[in-house]
């Protein structure tokens, strides 16, 4: 019997006002979707902090690339044009495009990029040499004419061209009374003659060494004794990058007591790089200084390494430094394959680092596992590591300590890495990244239960998925997870692909765990075209959808 047979009117009319009232509220929802509106009724100044971001990306291809914004509409070009604070990121390139950063930003403070090596190759004609050479002085004098409002330097040099040696000698005759932070990063120093390109150097680098208030220096390509005359008592970072040259000339380098003293000096610092250190003498000791470097503020300290020379010197330096109690240490070899002399000496340095005071050690990173497995395991398991790292290139994610990130490499077996894994204290990992066929941690046996946000990539997303909802080889699907992040998955359609494989896994997990946290789910794909796949098809089960749209 038809429904409106056994209903009154009265009742009818009220079913039709309801029906009425759900048409009109998913037609708003519909337009809503449809609708590019959202960005339309934000404030000026939200959007301007948005545009903000987006200009000091760093992954965008051209570095005039976010004006892009100011063509979406006549708004945002109003906006972008107006805005003083988005020009005072400033490029140094062609005349004309630094002279409208300058008059745009007004009488804010600048931040200015050069690179003084430009010049192609192919093209270094004498005349095109020269016309280049010319416009790179010009421009240059344009911006070191606002050098009073100069916070921020940073200054990619090659010693060895004309044109780089002519722009920066400016530099020595400019005062930055308000210079905060500077970087400068050498390139292309021949191996096969250090001394004679970098003779240059102190004529370069002359006025910049005797500011007293920088804040931040970063160097890279720089000898040890012009980066310590950049010292300054104000110095909170600090980071000493590597030298393009393996065997640098005597003159070019410091007494370990020299650069002891020098640091020490900076009572202020916080953070500290070293990638750099003064080379050990052949007999393996360096002159000692009478007491442990000392420095108050530290807070974090990183030692990395290339070969097996540098990482004894990084033991030699942690060996002789009393780290405070709340300062955190990492430690990461960055490429090449190092002796198990030398890790041994430098995971005894961490070891006794961490032991008088107790300096927690956020990362241990090594590059290369496959000869060493055993080793590593001992090591890492004597020093009670919060995070392991091994094998670098994975996918970029934030890293709040304690992280646990895992990769195996192409050659290690997942079951090795599940051996390494039990042997260490990884009951306070809260943040766990899955890279590659990283199966080792999803495993029995292993510390899930307190995992409160995972990554996983493509190669490591079949096993990680399923085990969320207790398939695969995960006992218990992690019952205090909250976020979700997802890198370079293929969406699928009509729930197929991972997308709906998520929704089948976090369905069953939901009624194992019906206590459990619905998760935030962040989706990071560049290949992403339709985001609403993922929102049609996984919304309903979680708490929140998010997308990372890479540029």
């Amino acid at each position: 019997m038809p429904l409106h047979g056994i209903l009154s009117l009265t009742e009818r009319r009220v079913l039709e006002a309801k029906h009425e009232c759900l048409q009109r509220q998913a037609l708003a929802i519909r337009k809503e979707m449809n609708t590019g509106n959202t960005a339309a009724v934000l404030p000026e100044h939200i959007l301007v902090t948005i545009f903000q971001l987006y200009a000091a990306a760093p992954c965008l291809p051209d570095i005039h690339g976010w004006l892009a914004i100011s063509w979406v509409c006549s708004r945002w070009r109003t906006i972008a044009l107006l805005a003083a604070v988005l020009w005072t990121q400033i490029p140094v390139t062609e005349l004309a495009v630094v002279g409208s950063y300058l008059s745009r930003s007004k009488t804010l403070p600048l931040y200015i990029t050069g690179k003084l090596c430009n010049v192609p190759k192919e093209k270094v004609g004498n005349k095109i040499q020269r016309d280049q050479s010319l416009r790179s002085i010009t421009t240059w004098s344009s911006v070191l004419t606002h050098a009073a409002r100069i916070e921020g330097l940073t200054i990619d040099h090659d010693f060895r061209l004309k044109q780089g040696r002519l722009c920066a000698s400016g530099l020595r005759y400019a005062k930055f009374p308000k210079l905060r932070c500077l970087s400068i990063q050498g390139r292309n120093i021949d191996e096969l003659h250090p001394v004679k390109d970098c003779e240059q150097l102190p004529a370069l680098l002359r006025g910049l060494d005797q500011m007293q208030q920088l804040e931040e220096v970063a160097t890279k390509c720089i000898p040890l004794p012009l980066v310590t005359n950049l010292f300054s008592p104000s110095l909170k970072k600090l980071d000493i990058g590597i030298l393009a040259y393996a065997t640098p000339a005597a003159a070019w380098t410091l007494p370990w007591d020299t650069f002891w003293s020098k640091l020490g000096q900076l009572s202020s610092l916080q953070q500290l790089s070293l990638a750099t250190f003064p080379p050990l003498p052949a007999s393996g000791t360096a002159h000692l200084p009478p007491t442990p470097l000392t420095l108050p503020a530290l807070t974090k300290l990183t030692l990395s390494w290339r070969d097996t020379d540098r990482a004894l010197e990084a033991a030699h330096f942690l060996a002789h430094t009393a780290l405070p109690a709340r300062c955190a240490l990492h430690v990461a070899q960055t490429g090449g394959t190092g002796t198990v002399r030398a890790f041994e000496a430098l995971c005894a340095a961490v070891a006794r680092a961490r032991a008088a005071p107790a300096a927690p050690l956020r990362t241990l990173r090594i590059a290369r596992v496959t000869e060493h497995a055993v080793q590593l395991a001992c090591w890492t398991a004597a020093l009670s590591v919060a995070a392991l790292v091994v094998r670098p290139g994975a996918p970029r994610a934030p890293e709040p300590a304690p992280l646990l990130k895992v990769a195996v490499h192409s050659s290690c077996s997942a079951a090795q890495l599940g051996g390494l894994l039990r042997m260490l204290p990884l009951q306070s990992v809260t943040n766990v990244a899955l890279c590659d066929a990283s199966g080792g941690f999803l495993s029995p046996g292993m510390p899930a239960h307190g995992v409160r946000a995972l990554l996983v990539s493509e190669q490591a997303a079949h096993e990680a998925i399923r085990g969320l909802g207790g398939g695969g080889c995960v006992p218990v699907p992690m019952p205090a997870l909250e976020a979700l992040h997802l890198v370079d998955l293929y969406v699928g359609e009509d729930g197929r692909g991972w997308a709906g494989e998520l929704r089948t896994s976090l369905q069953r997990r939901s009624k194992q765990l019906p206590d459990a946290p619905r998760l935030r789910l962040v989706v990071d794909d560049p290949k992403l075209h339709d985001t609403r796949k993922w929102m049609y098809i996984v919304e309903p089960v979680v708490e929140s959808v998010g997308y990372v749209m890479r540029l």
